[in-house]
């Protein structure tokens, strides 16, 4: 869902708005005369007059989005379960990516909106998966499958740009389309068997087999703590101000964390 509109963008943009946009800035090399002398056989001729500034907004709503569920995705998939979290998360996605068309088409305010809510359900996919990797995977053995998992969505976004700028290039339905409703399809059918196959729990398994789920709970002990934010306390009659909060001693307050974020 989050590679869709970088694709499809490319076939949805008359490129006569943005020449047209940058023959009236100053300090641009112009664009050669026979740049719309394309053979009209090979060249897809995009319907909207979206200039740099709105494709960029486009581009951007997704990870807006995305940026503000993000954080809170591990907390609510500990307490709500990761199944359930991830998923919701890849349904309403899916369901965004199927109706981008039509709110393309219908206005680019609405198209806008629907890329926001597109990152905002997708923040929470990937704090879920880490919350069903903690339940199932044993703590000796999670690195591997980490690996294993998340290289998925990398081969994911490999797959989605090798296909889709051929589905862009294709008569039925306009193209460009085909992206939004062949990916969102496949994420229905992904929740689908999700919901059907996935377990929240080792013990609620029902296929595997008793020494399997022993070993599973013996080596996955899962603790969920206390949820809080940086909060600010006096203490004593000095006035001195501190900071009291594990997650904020943890996290916010160390000079590692800010680095890797």
């Amino acid at each position: 869902m989050r590679m869709n509109l970088s694709i499809a963008i490319v076939a949805m943009v008359n490129r006569g708005t943005e020449q047209k946009h940058a023959s009236n800035l100053t300090g641009n090399c112009p664009f050669p005369n026979n740049t719309d002398t394309i053979s009209e056989n090979n060249q897809v001729v995009g319907e909207f007059q979206w200039d740099e500034r709105m494709q960029g907004l486009l581009l951007g709503a997704y990870f807006y989005g995305n940026i503000a569920t993000n954080m809170i995705g591990g907390r609510v998939a500990e307490y709500t379960g990761g199944k359930r979290v991830l998923g919701v998360s890849v349904l309403l996605s899916s369901v965004f990516a199927l109706l981008s068309p039509v709110a393309a088409r219908f206005s680019t305010n609405l198209f806008v909106t629907v890329r926001l809510l597109t990152g905002l359900a997708q923040g929470f996919a990937m704090p879920a998966v880490t919350r069903c990797l903690v339940v199932w995977i044993p703590s000796l053995e999670r690195s591997k499958f980490n690996t294993v998992v998340f290289s998925g969505a990398e081969l994911g976004i490999v797959l989605t740009l090798s296909t889709g700028g051929w589905l862009c290039g294709l008569t039925f339905l306009g193209g460009w389309p085909l992206v939004f409703y062949i990916f969102g399809g496949l994420g229905i059918l992904w929740c689908l068997l999700w919901f059907l196959l996935h377990t929240e729990k080792p013990e609620n398994h029902p296929r595997i087999s008793t020494r399997e789920k022993e070993y599973i709970l013996e080596h996955c002990k899962v603790k969920r703590g206390k949820f809080s934010f940086c909060i600010v306390r006096r203490y004593g009659d000095n006035q001195k101000w501190r900071q009291h909060s594990s997650l904020c001693d943890d996290i916010w307050t160390t000079k590692t964390s800010w680095k890797i974020n």
